[in-house]
C-alpha cells in the first residue's frame, strides 16, 4: 500500500506530493483539476505502466492514434499525451514519475520518458545477447531508435516504438496485480450490476445504511474542503 504520494510531469500533474495517505482516501475538486489524472497515475504504478493498460487510458480519451496505424510517428503522439503538455522530450527531468513521496525513507518511484538508443550485439560466456545503449543528446548513430524507457527499483526495459508494441515486448512485471481500475463513464452500468446482487437480499438493508453514512461523510469533506 502506498503511504504517500509523489506525481511529476503526468497530464495536468506538474508536481503534486500528498504526504500521508490512508486505506480510504477521498479526492474532491473541480472540474479539470487532475482528480481522474491522479487515479490514472496510481493504475499506472500498480501495473507497472504495463503498455496494453497505458494504451486503455488513452484509448478511453480518444488518444490512442496507433489503432490505425502502428510506427513510431503514431505511437510517440499516442504515448505524449500522458506527459504534461504533451512534450515529446528526452530530457530526464521531464519523466513520468509515480510512487511514494520523495521525503520517504524507501520511496520507490516508478519513471517513464522517451529515450534514444541503439542496440549492441555481442556474445560472452552465457551466449549472444542484445543490448540497449542510450545516446546521448550530441550522439548522432544511423541506426539509432526511438523507444520508451519505464524504471522501477533497479529494472528497466526500453519499448521500441517503431512497432505495435501494445502487444509485443518485455515488461517490468509478468502478472498483473489484483487491480480494478473503474471509470467515471462506467460507474452506472457497475453500480446498477452490484445492486441488483444485493436488492431483495438480507444485505440491503446493509447497504443503504452504509451509503447514507458515506454520503454524510462526503458533504461534511467537501464543506471542510472548501
Amino acid at each position: 500500500m502506498l503511504n504517500s504520494l509523489y506525481i511529476a510531469n503526468y497530464r495536468n500533474l506538474k508536481s503534486l506530493q500528498i504526504p500521508a495517505l490512508n486505506q480510504l482516501n477521498l479526492i474532491v475538486g473541480k472540474n479539470n483539476t487532475g482528480k481522474s489524472s491522479l487515479l490514472e497515475a496510481v493504475s499506472i504504478y500498480v501495473t507497472k505502466a504495463d503498455v496494453t493498460h497505458l494504451f486503455d487510458l488513452l484509448t478511453d480519451r480518444d488518444e490512442n492514434f496507433a489503432v490505425a496505424i502502428a510506427n513510431i510517428e503514431a505511437n510517440m503522439r499516442s504515448l505524449s499525451a500522458l506527459f504534461s503538455d504533451r512534450k515529446m522530450v528526452f530530457e530526464l527531468d521531464e519523466a513520468i514519475q509515480i510512487g511514494e513521496s520523495k521525503e520517504s525513507p524507501n520511496a520507490n518511484l516508478l519513471s517513464l520518458r522517451f529515450v534514444r538508443y541503439r542496440q549492441e550485439e555481442g556474445s560472452d560466456k552465457f551466449g549472444n545477447y542484445v543490448r540497449n545503449i542510450l545516446i546521448d543528446d550530441n550522439q548522432q548513430f544511423p541506426d539509432e531508435k526511438i523507444g520508451l524507457e519505464i524504471t522501477y527499483k533497479d529494472s528497466h526495459v526500453i519499448r521500441n516504438l517503431d512497432t505495435k508494441i501494445r502487444n509485443s515486448g518485455i515488461q517490468l512485471t509478468s502478472k498483473l496485480p489484483n487491480l480494478q481500475y473503474i471509470k467515471t463513464n462506467y460507474l452506472h452500468n457497475i453500480n446498477a450490476n452490484l445492486w441488483d446482487n444485493i436488492a431483495l437480499t438480507d444485505k440491503e438493508q446493509d447497504v443503504i445504511v452504509k451509503t447514507v453514512q458515506v454520503f454524510n461523510y462526503i458533504i461534511i469533506a467537501r464543506f471542510n474542503f472548501v
